[in-house]
């Protein structure tokens, strides 16, 4: 007999864990938040002709865009990063390396 118990699958997911112990699952990017995550990147780029303090707000804002997309239902913004979870430059850096580990492991998964 075949059985397939639902409650079994579960979809991958990116553990973050900030330093006050704030856990939250990042879920795999639908194809809008594919799409978000190109225009983001162009986002990225304007943000080079800002002043420093203006967009380092603004990548705060997007990496916290990112991490809305989770299992708890939780939305961050850009001042929760910086302010309630202390998240510095290196953090982010190092969010957005294993971030693209991440959506590369599903991209290259075998089904």
């Amino acid at each position: 007999m075949m059985e397939l118990d639902f409650r079994a699958i579960q979809q991958p997911t990116l553990k973050l864990t900030f330093e006050n112990g704030d856990v939250i699952h990042m879920l795999p990017p639908t194809q809008g938040m594919l799409a978000r995550l190109q225009a983001m990147q162009a986002e990225a780029d304007e943000l080079r002709n800002l002043p420093d303090k203006q967009a380092l707000h603004k990548v705060y804002d997007l990496f916290a865009e990112l991490m809305s997309n989770n299992e708890e239902g939780v939305t961050l913004t850009g001042k929760d990063l910086n302010v309630k979870y202390h998240l510095k430059t290196h953090h982010l850096t190092a969010f957005r390396n294993k971030f693209i580990e991440f959506v590369q492991g599903i991209s290259s998964a075998k089904n």
